[in-house]
């Protein structure tokens, strides 16, 4: 989000909780389950009360929110401001539903649900939000937050360039991040020159269909090790947005080039994806697509991601 947020289209936070072990004795997943749940109604008490300090407060010391469409905000205390200025508008109370806890050691991963509501009652925002959590000291906190709304998301990047390739790239992104972009070919040929942080590309030439996507700094890694069929190696977590969806490809098989008896082909609709540096940490989210909420993709393979769908 941006440093202005406009509260009544806040998404609420998905909670990605990527860091190291700590030193409690691992949870059941029972316990954990009631754990998180408790964390997230003190988060919702402290949004619904306006309060972000307190919302800060159940992150990690070195916590980070990835907002939509804006940079990463890192630390508590920019995560304090971040929440307080994003809740200045006051009138929107948060309603959290946990869905689903899959617990590995002092890690936990979390699917659920929100709704915001205006004064009035009105429902202005529902969406879905995936969390990993980590337990310290006996207590379980979070450490990165991504969200999306059941709403698509406009995949119109702003008035047309003129040049095909570029429109085609940039239709993967939110406009807020393909206004900045830098566009290139999977050449690395530069078509655009941007000031962002985020690289488009258009459809992969090893692709069928049309499947443009924007990436960060890691997934531009990833994306290399991807063509070059290399080993990947990234050191934080990255968010790639294809909001255009694709024509589809196989959920098992990374270079597969149309659908077989065995290579489950799935095809996309508007999503974003997301890598971590650690693969064990995608340990207990579902492979299966057809869930209707997060799912590993190319799992077993250097190139295992989390598909998030954004919309149909």
């Amino acid at each position: 989000m941006n440093k202005s947020p406009d509260i009544r289209i806040f998404v609420l936070a998905a909670t990605i909780a990527l860091l190291t072990a700590g030193c409690a004795p691992a949870p059941s997943g029972g316990d954990a389950r009631a754990a998180i749940e408790a964390q997230s109604a003190k988060w919702q008490e402290s949004f619904n009360a306006g309060d972000g300090a307190g919302i800060a407060a159940l992150y990690t010391d070195d916590g980070q929110i990835l907002p939509p469409g804006a940079a990463t905000v890192s630390g508590r205390e920019n995560i304090a401001a971040f929440w307080q200025e994003a809740l200045s508008a006051g009138g929107i109370s948060a309603t959290l539903e946990t869905v689903e806890v899959v617990t590995q050691g002092n890690h936990a991963t979390e699917v659920g649900r929100f709704s915001m509501t205006d004064a009035d009652g009105n429902t202005v925002e529902q969406g879905k939000y995936l969390i990993l959590w980590r337990q310290e000291q006996g207590e379980w906190r979070l450490a990165r937050d991504i969200w999306n709304s059941d709403g698509a998301p406009a995949a119109e990047a702003a008035a047309s360039s003129g040049n095909p390739v570029i429109d085609e790239a940039l239709s993967a992104a939110p406009p807020s991040i393909a206004a900045t972009a830098t566009v290139v070919d999977w050449e690395g040929n530069v078509l655009r020159e941007g000031s962002g942080g985020y690289t488009c590309l258009p459809t992969a030439p090893e692709m069928t269909g049309t499947a443009p996507m924007c990436m960060d700094q890691p997934w531009m890694a990833w994306g290399e090790a991807w063509q070059n069929r290399s080993e990947v190696s990234i050191d934080r977590v990255g968010i790639s947005y294809m909001l255009a969806g694709d024509d589809g490809g196989s959920n098992t098989d990374p270079y597969a080039e149309g659908p077989t008896d065995d290579n489950e082909w799935v095809v996309s609709g508007p999503h974003l994806m997301v890598i971590v540096p650690d693969l064990a940490l995608l340990e207990g989210i579902p492979t299966d697509p057809k869930t209707g909420g997060p799912f590993i993709m190319w799992k077993g393979t250097p190139y295992a991601h989390i598909m998030v769908p954004v919309g149909d």
